[in-house]
């Protein structure tokens, strides 16, 4: 957040410099004011990304943490070719390239996994795939053979602001992994329904939205 921020900074400064010059040399007051009307409009967008995801639940945690910090969040939905690499950061890396030469516009991508300590860490960045594919039926099933019982998310940001230089960052929140499935007809994420965090007597899908996200994987 805070390079998001000081990179964004950057730009606007460097654009007032140009604006200064461009407005004392300007005679017609008219053309001044529409000058300063574009450029107040430039410095509003200057704190707004755009989140090339279509996940509502992804939006909704990254756009209340990030408006903690005076940048806006405009979600899109890009067709991604779905990477298959074994880090996350590649994944948000290689998802940041294609959704900026989507759009050209500054962005930030973001790809999650889910790590079962007593499995090696798997599922890992198939996480999703994996739901898809056993369901609860079948995490449970592996939960309750297993004896260490440790897991974690891993969340990988990525962002660019030119589609040229990446930034990729990584948080992560340890936990427990629960033998039965808490509030399944909620509507959260499905790995937040059988993980506690570690210093809760809760699933992380039982807690509130502010006190998930002050500890969540995505904001750290």
């Amino acid at each position: 957040i805070n390079f998001i921020q000081k990179h964004t900074s950057l730009e606007v400064k460097l654009l007032s410099k140009r604006i200064t010059r461009i407005s004392q040399s300007e005679k017609n007051p008219a053309k001044g004011e529409k000058l300063v009307l574009n450029c107040s409009i430039f410095f509003s967008l200057m704190k707004m990304l755009t989140l090339a995801t279509g996940n509502k639940h992804k939006v909704l945690e990254i756009s209340t943490i990030l408006a903690e910090h005076g940048i806006k969040v405009m979600a899109k939905e890009i067709d991604f070719v779905e990477p298959d690499y074994p880090e996350l950061e590649q994944v948000a890396r290689e998802k940041a390239r294609q959704a900026f030469e989507q759009i050209k516009k500054p962005l930030i991508t973001e790809d999650t996994g889910v790590y079962f300590e007593a499995y090696n860490n798997f599922p890992g960045g198939l996480a999703k795939r994996v739901y898809k594919s056993i369901g609860f039926n079948g995490l449970l099933a592996l939960i309750k053979e297993a004896k260490n019982k440790k897991a974690h998310f891993k969340t990988a940001i990525c962002f660019t602001g030119d589609g040229k230089e990446f930034h990729t960052f990584s948080g992560k929140l340890e936990g427990t992994l629960l033998d039965h499935v808490v509030q399944e007809e909620k509507d959260r994420l499905p790995y937040e329904k059988i993980i506690m965090p570690n210093g809760y007597k809760k699933a992380l899908a039982e807690l509130d939205v502010s006190e998930k996200n002050s500890i969540s994987h995505r904001a750290q």
